[in-house]
């Protein structure tokens, strides 16, 4: 019987540990450079740093390189520009949002109104930690105070000589609500872009849900006027059954 002889390859423990070594130096060359890379910001002159430093807030507005330690801090970035917010178009396309744009004026009539919001950050901390959606809050609230000034106009003021009453209206209550809310924000400007009558279809779309509506609230009405007509005598009628069937006991 004869044996095969097996040859193992040991590796050299210098070999070895020169290995260990450059990859330690490596991983370590790493980390410096992360830190390193996360212990500076820059900022430009359109923009706020708001640094959070384990949840201690502060804001840097100067421009140029800023130190942080690595980790501990974040930093965010926030515009100082002025923002613009399309409300009833979308200014990429210049497509009109019905939905958005559509309005009723108070002499029931429809009008297609675009407006244009301008605001600007002036908390950029609050704006940040305030609110989870301070954009999506400031179009919701445009949105219903566009519509609620709109409302008490008739339509010819909305079309022609009342805009920019309208505007300065709309500016006034929307940045006391925003101011309100402790959003961070200042609106600058509120702009009618366009207001024109909608078109036939969509009127009559509009004009037939609006009949509807106010058709569902006669029916209620009538429903409850009926209720309140009914129950009353019924309910008399029931005592004075009671009332005769005691005297009746009793006699």
């Amino acid at each position: 019987m004869s044996y095969q002889q097996k040859v193992y390859n040991v590796p050299d423990p210098e070999k070895m540990k020169l290995l260990k070594k450059g990859l330690g130096v490596l991983v370590a060359i790493l980390i410096v450079l992360f830190l390193g890379w996360d212990s500076t910001y820059m900022l430009s002159e359109n923009q706020y740093g708001v640094v959070n430093t384990l949840g201690i807030i502060s804001v840097e507005n100067q421009s140029g390189i800023h130190f942080k330690i690595p980790v501990i801090q974040r930093v965010e970035k926030v515009s100082k520009q002025i923002i613009g917010m399309a409300i009833g178009y979308d200014p990429q396309t210049n497509q009109s949002k019905t939905n958005e744009s559509l309005m009723i004026t108070s002499d029931a009539n429809f009008v297609n109104v675009d407006f244009y919001i301008e605001y600007r950050i002036v908390d950029p901390a609050k704006y940040l930690y305030s609110s989870d959606e301070p954009v999506m809050i400031l179009r919701n609230l445009a949105q219903s105070y566009i519509r609620d000034t709109v409302g008490s106009y008739v339509v010819d003021d909305v079309i022609t000589t009342g805009k920019a009453a309208i505007q300065a209206e709309v500016k006034e209550k929307l940045g006391n609500r925003i101011e309100a809310e402790d959003l961070g924000m200042m609106i600058v400007n509120v702009t009618i872009q366009d207001a024109e009558p909608p078109t036939l279809e969509v009127s009559e779309a509009f004009k037939a849900v609006e009949t509807a509506k106010q058709g569902a609230d006669t029916a209620v009405n009538n429903a409850r006027k009926y209720a309140s007509e009914k129950i009353p005598a019924a309910e008399a009628q029931a005592d004075e059954i009671i009332k005769n069937a005691e005297a009746q006991n009793q006699s």
